[in-house]
């Protein structure tokens, strides 16, 4: 396997793994995946700074009908 499969596929199981956390509702366990200095990118939404905000933004985004629905990733992208 090529380091860049490789790389995919453990990007991939992590996707899968946040997308399980997330199914379970529990907020520490979903931010837990992000750094304290992580920024988050929303669509049509200014950038969230921090794990604070981060999380702020998990709670209100549980609190929509369907949310849960679309978790995780379906391919990698190799952006480099």
């Amino acid at each position: 396997m090529h380091s860049s499969e490789a790389e995919a596929n453990a990007l991939m199981q992590t996707s899968r793994e946040w997308a399980s956390a997330a199914s379970t509702g529990d907020v520490d366990l979903i931010v837990s995946y992000w750094d304290d200095d992580a920024v988050v990118l929303p669509p049509e939404q200014q950038p969230l700074f921090g794990k604070k905000a981060i999380r702020e933004y998990v709670i209100q985004s549980m609190a929509l009908p369907g949310f849960l629905d679309h978790l995780g990733a379906r391919k990698s992208h190799d952006c480099r």
